[in-house]
């Protein structure tokens, strides 16, 4: 069975959303929102989807600055780590910080935990923790689509940024080296910012001590 896994890339940060769905289904999920709500409405429109289910890999603004928006026409339910909520209360300083419009409040619905397992779109659905760039930042990972849904752990094509509060290179090269790293090599990695790569590139990235 094809899984088509759509990248829709959001000004002005350049963040991934990605819309997740089996051929010949009428069911998808979100992971991540950014801003251009409009573009992530259309496909699904286009392609006469529904989804419910968001799924977001950590509380960044670029991640989910469109969730409030889709809450306006939408039932969703947003799924982040407990681990990231805090971040939501300080959605207006990291607009001010990165010179980019506030956003009205976004929620979590559900939270997710290591091992968990969803069932979203016919598809089940594991949850990865893998902190380091963010306390809370989770992989989902698609056994079912070989592909696994990263946040910042990598971006651009190299780590994510590890100068930011709360981070830890030594959290990250855990996630890396237990997580990620056990994955089946050939697992395609889909990250927030720039293109995907497989887990064995991993191997290819100097994490700092």
């Amino acid at each position: 069975m094809t899984i088509t896994i759509e990248t829709i890339t959001h000004a002005p940060f350049n963040a991934n959303s990605y819309i997740i769905h089996k051929q010949g289904s009428t069911d998808a999920f979100l992971v991540d929102c950014g801003r251009d709500c409009r573009a992530i409405k259309q496909y699904l429109n286009t392609n006469n989807l529904e989804y419910e289910d968001v799924l977001h890999t950590h509380a960044f603004i670029e991640c989910l600055e469109g969730q409030p928006t889709l809450r306006e026409t939408d039932d969703l339910i947003a799924h982040m780590s407990p681990m990231d909520e805090f971040w939501l209360a300080h959605l207006d300083t990291q607009a001010i910080v990165l010179s980019v419009e506030t956003v009205p409040q976004a929620f979590v619905d559900q939270q997710v935990l290591h091992d968990d397992v969803l069932t979203c779109a016919g598809l089940d659905v594991h949850v990865i923790e893998t902190p380091g760039i963010s306390p809370g930042s989770i992989t989902y990972y698609v056994p079912e689509a070989n592909a696994a849904f990263v946040g910042d752990v990598i971006r651009d094509g190299g780590l994510g940024p590890l100068d930011l509060p709360y981070t830890s290179a030594k959290n990250l090269r855990d996630s890396i080296e237990q997580r990620l790293l056990t994955l089946p090599e050939d697992t395609m990695l889909y990250p927030s910012r720039g293109p995907a790569m497989v887990v064995s590139q991993l191997k290819n990235l100097a994490v700092p001590a």
